[in-house]
């Protein structure tokens, strides 16, 4: 079983607000096919959180524009920050599962 977390999949919203837009934006970062209890698999998941964030932010590419450019890593940064509880709560489900798997709870007829 996978871990519920916000919907009926798991996965991660990233809520952003731009400051140059003033609208809120999210994106779900599905993370069901991953193993959080291996560094491969929770790398994975930071890889995709970062994308997420990048996808959400308004990049702008002209470096000359230092507000455009403040405000974006602004989002980044904030978007990153809103993920970071969500991923080590997940992250201690998943090993707290294998655990319980690894451990049954014996029970004795008396």
């Amino acid at each position: 079983m996978r871990i519920l977390l916000i919907s009926a999949t798991a996965m991660i919203s990233l809520p952003v607000v731009q400051p140059a837009l003033a609208q809120s934006q999210s994106k779900a970062v599905h993370f069901a096919d991953l193993d959080l209890t291996r560094a491969k698999d929770q790398k994975e998941l930071d890889h995709r959180i970062s994308d997420a964030a990048t996808s959400v932010c308004d990049r702008n590419d002209d470096i000359r524009d230092l507000t455009k450019m403040n405000d974006y890593w602004a989002c980044r940064k904030a978007a990153l920050a809103s993920s970071h509880d969500k991923v080590v709560l997940a992250i201690a489900r998943k090993e707290a599962a294998e655990r319980s798997l690894q451990n049954p709870v014996k029970l004795a007829a008396h």
